[in-house]
């Protein structure tokens, strides 16, 4: 190949270390960050809502997931489940709900084929109809692993105003 495959070989292998060198010493850094740098906003943790956006007849997320996020050991937060669909029989389920949680708040939106609801419409009704001022959003298919589940996610909120997390 002469120099030509030598010049190439080079270049390549240049590249190669600049990618290497930014994934072991930029992004390596990302796993072993800590929130605790920031500087605290607030002495205890706020009451939180929890919206979630229910786009059908989903009665597993009603019987298995639902208890588990009314099970969270955290002292003040509420639910917000925002049914979007026709069935007023489950809209009516979800609504008696409340009287056994009362930390639970629903909303519907009537499904109309002419004018589509998206997840983004969803979302800003169950905003809209939250009462908390710091919100916590999930879907679900999402199952809290453990019952500290919410405080961990709230715990954010102390440090900042604005919580990423998966």
């Amino acid at each position: 190949y002469g120099w030509e495959g030598l010049a190439l070989a080079g270049s390549l292998l240049l590249m190669f270390g600049v990618q290497l060198y930014y994934y072991i010493f930029v992004y390596g850094r990302i796993p072993g960050y800590r929130n605790n740098s920031r500087k605290v906003v607030l002495e205890q943790e706020p009451p939180v809502s929890v919206v979630v956006p229910l786009f059908s007849e989903d009665y597993t997320f009603v019987e298995e997931r639902l208890p588990l996020i009314l099970a969270q050991a955290y002292p003040h937060f509420e639910v917000v489940i925002v049914y979007v669909g026709h069935d007023m029989d489950f809209f009516e389920d979800l609504s008696q709900l409340r009287q056994s949680f009362p930390q639970i708040t629903t909303t519907r939106i009537q499904l109309d084929p002419r004018y589509p609801i998206s997840r983004k419409m969803a979302l800003n009704v169950g905003i809209k109809s939250a009462h908390c001022e710091h919100l916590i959003f999930t879907s679900t298919d999402a199952i809290p692993q453990t019952d500290r589940w919410l405080s961990l996610m709230a715990k954010g909120f102390m440090r900042g105003e604005i919580v990423v997390g998966y």
